[in-house]
């Protein structure tokens, strides 16, 4: 007889959000000093689980046990349990604290009253395995994607808890640092570690030793070869066996109009110090889909903040970004922009108001599309955009909702979303809401910065599948991401940073 030795479990958990039903008698198991999975689809419920697991959240019903002991929501309780908890949640935006790496990284040894000589052996130790000396002194603004999940990431391990919670934790790094990432998590369950992954990573899967499947209001919990054909109903993966011929858009193409074009741009984050790129030249066409990927840290998005000017340029950046609206069509005569059409080239010495002009005319997703949402509702979001880069005033409220509402359409939300809080949304429909608030002003250019990331293969595929069609629809659309699949199933052209 198998003994199961429990971390933590949950019996006839019950979680409401307002109307909504989140997780409807719920029981399952963690166990102790494995590797632990929890998937299933967008808005099942995943992330959820992490926040009752660490008592950010309270369960209306049910229990959960954290070491054979009840969870008691008293701050000694939670306190002492947290020490023991790593935690790197889905987007590290705002679990970074301080101005640079270093500060993020002493910030939870000091709330654990870690004494500072250990601190600096726990730093050396942890920095040197995941190779990021050389960020300990970066600020945290100048970080890429994956350079910020691999600081969030060691900032929860250098407090060497038992419990290592990650959720959707490795998905912004490339392949190779995922693996890297991988094994050194493993190698740290050697020391009596547990680890909860969230995650819809096949491989990590068929890897993990107990898997935990949210599917409705249903759990299977088990090994993966008992879990296997519950997991298959619901999860599937981009093929990466797709023979269809890509284009590498450093070789020129001919009778293809050029909508982007960079020609010899470098850029670093800071004077004198080593460069992001170099003498970078490539060409973007029109009206198809590009797919810009790389290692993490390559400046995928450095590049989309380069053009959009949300960084500082002047002596750090060199070379010329040349965005081409000679032949922007607006669709509709209440669209009036302020100023007339034409091209725009992007320098060191760019000025905010030409910038201004480049906002107008295209639509920008960013990675976590929650860094984009300040209003109380779905249809504020929109309606924002809307009245901030056209000229159609609020008193217009006709033709605003009409446009809110073919935003929607477009994008597969339906009307009962118009009030509701962004910020209560999927992972998958805040990715939809990002992108209607993008395309709402009809633009010609379309940037999104991992659109699919942390996605299921059913919400990934629907995010994929609407690309396409504004493809279809005069739209060109340029997007980051580190999956293959993707770029030999949809991808008209890609770069390799």
């Amino acid at each position: 007889m198998i003994i199961i030795s429990k971390i933590i479990e949950f019996k006839n958990v019950y979680y409401f959000n307002k109307d909504k039903t989140i997780l409807d008698n719920v029981s399952f198991f963690i166990e102790k000093n494995k590797y632990n999975v929890i998937t299933g689809k967008n808005g099942a419920g995943k992330t959820t689980l992490v926040k009752l697991i660490t008592g950010l959240e309270k369960p209306q019903k049910g229990e959960i046990f954290i070491n054979g002991a009840l969870l008691k929501y008293t701050a000694s309780f939670l306190y002492e349990m947290r020490k023991k908890m790593g935690v790197v949640f889905q987007y590290t935006d705002e679990q970074l604290i301080g101005e640079t790496v270093i500060d993020s990284l002493i910030f939870g040894m000091e709330n654990n009253c870690i004494p500072y000589e250990k601190m600096k052996i726990l730093i050396k130790k942890y920095t040197e395995l995941f190779k990021m000396e050389n960020l300990l002194s970066r600020r945290i603004s100048q970080l890429s994607g994956g350079e910020k999940q691999k600081v969030a990431l060691v900032s929860a391990l250098v407090t060497e808890p038992e419990i290592i919670i990650l959720d959707e934790a490795l998905e912004m790094f490339d392949n190779e640092k995922r693996k890297e990432a991988d094994n050194i998590i493993r190698k740290l369950m050697k020391d009596g570690k547990t680890v909860i992954s969230v995650s819809h990573d096949t491989e990590e899967i068929e890897k993990s030793d107990n898997i935990i499947i949210l599917n409705r209001k249903n759990v299977t919990n088990g090994k993966f070869n008992y879990t296997l054909s519950e997991y298959e109903k619901i999860n599937n993966i981009f093929s990466e066996n797709n023979e269809r011929k890509v284009y590498n858009l450093r070789k020129e193409e001919k009778n293809r109009k050029i909508k982007i074009k960079l020609k010899n741009v470098s850029y670093t984050h800071e004077k004198n110090s080593e460069k992001l790129f170099d003498n970078l030249s490539f060409s973007i066409p029109e009206r198809e889909i590009t797919v810009i990927t790389g290692k993490s840290g390559t400046g995928k998005t450095t590049l989309f903040e380069l053009m959009y000017g949300f960084i500082p340029r002047e002596e750090l950046f060199q070379g010329e970004i040349f965005i081409d609206f000679s032949e922007q069509n607006d669709k509709s005569d209440e669209i009036i922009r302020e100023s007339k059409k034409r091209n725009i080239i992007v320098t060191g010495n760019t000025e905010e108001k030409e910038f201004r002009e480049i906002r107008k005319y295209t639509g920008y997703v960013f990675q976590n599309p929650e860094n984009q949402f300040f209003q109380k509702a779905v249809k504020d979001e929109i309606e924002y955009n809307i009245t901030k880069k056209c000229k159609i005033e609020k008193k217009n409220k006709g033709k605003i909702d009409e446009k809110v509402k073919k935003a929607l359409i477009t994008v597969g939300l339906s009307e009962n979303y118009e009030k509701r809080s962004p910020f209560t949304l999927s992972s998958g429909e805040k990715r939809l809401l990002g992108i209607a608030t993008a395309i709402c002003t009809e633009p010609t250019i379309l940037f999104l910065d991992e659109p699919t990331v942390s996605l299921d293969y059913e919400f990934g595929k629907r995010i994929m599948e609407l690309l396409k069609k504004l493809k279809e629809n005069g739209m060109t659309i340029v997007m980051t991401t580190h999956n293959k699949g993707i770029i030999n199933e949809y991808a008209d052209n890609y770069i390799e940073l």
